[in-house]
């Protein structure tokens, strides 16, 4: 649950955030049973900084 959970907030805090391509993510379009991810790793962290970039220079 809290895998999910934490996937789903990823989409709603980074303005739906799109799936990584990578299975270790957070933001990956598949979960595992009984595989949890709370912790974000540095696909999640990468997308996210460049998501907040792009907002910012939108505001230019």
């Amino acid at each position: 649950m809290e895998t999910v959970m934490m996937h789903e907030i990823g989409h709603v805090l980074w303005h739906w955030l799109a799936h990584s391509s990578y299975a270790v993510a957070v933001m990956y379009r598949s979960v595992v049973a009984r595989k949890r991810k709370v912790e974000l790793g540095n696909d999640d962290i990468e997308v996210g900084v460049a998501v907040l970039e792009r907002k910012r220079r939108e505001k230019r």
